[in-house]
């Protein structure tokens, strides 16, 4: 037996016929909707809501779901932050601007500072090539 491993749950789904359950709801009387939203609230709605990609995406989550914790766990996963994260945690302002943008032509010193909002010296003698890649390599 593999230790340390977490221990794998299947799950099944039941995929019921969403045209029987059409019918039935069809037979619930104009008096009688009230009553069922009462007992058993808008599960009618999701149900019908729910689409071929929407089944996908759960049966997905739920692979990642740890009963034991209650929520999911991505372990092999390296979740970065998003762009709005790093304007938090650096405090920068991110520009009216849109962010990423297909360009044929590297970027010069000039344009990455106004971006970063960093001198350009700055910029200068941080920017180096590794592999032929200029960047700020870590």
């Amino acid at each position: 037996m593999r230790t340390g491993l977490k221990n794998n749950i299947a799950y099944s789904f039941f995929d019921p016929e969403i045209g029987v359950l059409k019918d039935m709801v069809a037979l619930i009387t104009p008096d009688h909707v009230g009553m069922f939203r009462e007992s058993y609230g808008g599960i009618l709605k999701t149900v019908f809501r729910l689409t071929d990609c929407d089944r996908s995406a759960i049966h997905t989550l739920l692979q990642f779901y740890d009963p034991g914790l209650r929520c999911f766990v991505f372990p092999d996963y390296l979740l970065g932050p998003l762009m709005e994260d790093y304007v938090s945690i650096l405090g920068i302002q991110i520009r009216d601007q849109i962010p990423f943008h297909v360009t044929r032509a590297e970027p010069d010193v000039l344009g990455i500072s106004r971006a970063l909002y960093l001198s350009p010296e700055m910029v200068k003698e941080g920017l180096k090539e590794k592999g032929k890649l200029p960047g700020f390599h870590l």
